[in-house]
């Protein structure tokens, strides 16, 4: 009877070490989830380190913001013209 009684409580023991809501399908998930949002983190720390740089460019050198304002916005000073050459 001991024996029964053991062998079923193996059973169910790795039943849900390897089938359980915390077993080892789960965990496999969780570690990769995890590899994942830890790529995603660098990612966007790289990005908050590329936009700090940006920041600081646009507070030093006026030139950075005339840079911007001709190429992106397309702007110009007062007796100024702008040419658009584009590609075909």
């Amino acid at each position: 009877m001991r024996n029964i009684f053991f062998s079923l409580e193996l059973i169910t023991i790795l039943f849900f070490y390897f089938f359980g809501t915390h077993g080892l399908p789960v965990l496999f998930r969780t570690k990769q989830e995890n590899k994942q949002v830890e790529q995603e983190i660098r990612q966007l720390q790289e990005e908050i380190v590329n936009l700090e740089q940006l920041i600081y460019a646009w507070k030093k050198y006026p030139f950075y913001k005339e840079k911007i304002a001709r190429e992106q916005l397309q702007m110009a000073c007062a007796d100024e013209n702008i040419y658009i050459i584009s590609k075909h």
